[in-house]
């Protein structure tokens, strides 16, 4: 019989947990909205901040709030700026921007752009200060709002391993992750082996990286981290988002305002830039089911079945890579000029309709693989539910715009094709 005391003993010690923890939570919200009150952070009275851990935290309306109403304003000075960073960042971190910010190689070709070079800065003073906060000036500074920072990734496709990214390498999603995971690494590399920064971990280079890319917003013209702005949900759907932010250039303030009438214990949900499902997954690590804002369709410049069919016996060219835009039919420009004049690398007959139906067959060997994918349990070996949902929406709209582009094609070759014979 199970003693009755040992029953009592685990009940209170639960309830006692849960008690704490609600306290816990409690109390950092408090210490966040002070901290943010410090730093000249104006809160509307009307919202209330809904902190329940890392990766869940949002605003409530605590009260009825009219449309067009200011909900948030942050001054420029309360943002981490390139020029904050500048400010408190230790020297082998200033070293390191100086190094990438100048355009000599071969720096200016891993980190490529101004852009690329400020989110690097911006990774690498988040790694260091919450690696090294005893003795981080910045982290002081912002310490309640780092210790907000999410602190999941799994489900950030960038963080993938090995198995589950060559279950998605022969879609167009995968090769853009792979590329993207690619070129990170690289930055990862050099920085490890130019300035020696052992603390510098793969993994958690990528987390930072993806933090600098998904908190990075533009202050006019200066690139800035603003606090509370990942408080709020995003959403494109327009009857479902119901805040929005801009910039008053006059006060030098970002500030979230409401784009509707809002009813008291209603959610916050910012309005989301126009960004295609591949891009948010990588860097937001979500997707919207109703999202036609189309990436352009990467694909190899000849698939290895193609190679083998044609046989090819000395394929000397170098691999190369052709975009074609699938959210417009009429994509029949340079990219088709491409395939149009594969017929006479490869000495083919017939140069010009040659160059049609490779394409054709191309596409149709890509849109093979993307079959084979449901043959496999694929969807089963991402780990969480959450991301198979945005894998798939991601893989079938891309399945759907390549089987589009192969019908369109296939009548193009059927047209041309009435009343001639072509040798392959």
């Amino acid at each position: 019989m199970v003693n009755i005391n040992f029953f009592i003993f685990f009940f209170f010690l639960h309830f006692f947990k849960c008690e704490e923890t609600k306290n816990n939570k409690k109390s950092f919200n408090e210490t966040l909205l002070k901290w943010g009150k410090k730093k000249n952070i104006k809160f509307s009275n009307k919202i209330i901040l809904n902190y329940t851990s890392n990766n869940f935290k949002t605003f409530y309306a605590n009260d009825d709030i009219s449309e067009n109403e200011i909900i948030l304003e942050i001054p420029y000075e309360s943002t981490l700026t390139i020029d904050l960073l500048e400010k408190y960042s230790p020297k082998f971190l200033l070293d390191i921007y100086s190094d990438i910010k100048n355009n000599s190689s071969p720096s200016n070709k891993i980190f490529r752009t101004p852009m690329i070079k400020q989110q690097v800065f911006i990774a690498l003073n988040l790694e260091y200060a919450i690696s090294h906060k005893k003795k981080s000036k910045l982290y002081k500074l912002y310490k309640p709002y780092f210790q907000s920072f999410e602190n999941n990734f799994d489900y950030y496709p960038l963080l993938y391993g090995e198995g589950e990214l060559t279950l998605i390498n022969p879609t167009n999603f995968g090769a853009k992750v792979i590329n993207a995971k690619q070129s990170i690494f690289e930055e990862f590399e050099y920085i490890q082996k130019n300035y020696s920064y052992e603390s510098l971990i793969n993994d958690e280079y990528i987390k930072y990286r993806i933090m600098s890319v998904s908190k990075f917003y533009n202050f006019m013209g200066n690139s800035a981290i603003v606090p509370f702005f990942d408080f709020f949900p995003i959403e494109m759907n327009k009857t479902l988002y119901n805040v929005f932010w801009n910039v008053d250039n006059n006060t030098k303030k970002f500030i979230i305002k409401s784009n509707k009438n809002i009813k008291k214990g209603e959610k916050l949900i910012m309005k989301c830039l126009n960004i295609p499902n591949s891009r948010l997954l990588m860097y937001y690590g979500l997707t919207f089911e109703k999202n036609d804002y189309i990436d352009p369709f990467i694909v190899k410049y000849l698939h290895s079945k193609l190679k083998k069919e044609i046989k090819i016996q000395d394929y000397i060219l170098n691999p190369k890579i052709s975009e074609f835009d699938l959210s417009k039919e009429s994509f029949i420009g340079d990219s088709m000029d491409n395939y149009r004049n594969l017929g006479s690398y490869f000495n083919l007959p017939n140069n010009d309709d040659t160059g049609y139906i490779l394409m054709l067959k191309n596409l149709k060997y890509y849109l093979e693989d993307y079959n084979l994918i449901d043959e496999t349990d694929y969807y089963k070996k991402i780990i969480f539910d959450k991301n198979r949902i945005n894998i798939r929406r991601v893989i079938n709209l891309e399945k759907l715009l390549l089987q589009k582009r192969i019908d369109l094609l296939q009548e193009i070759v059927d047209d041309r094709m009435k009343g001639k014979k072509i040798d392959l």
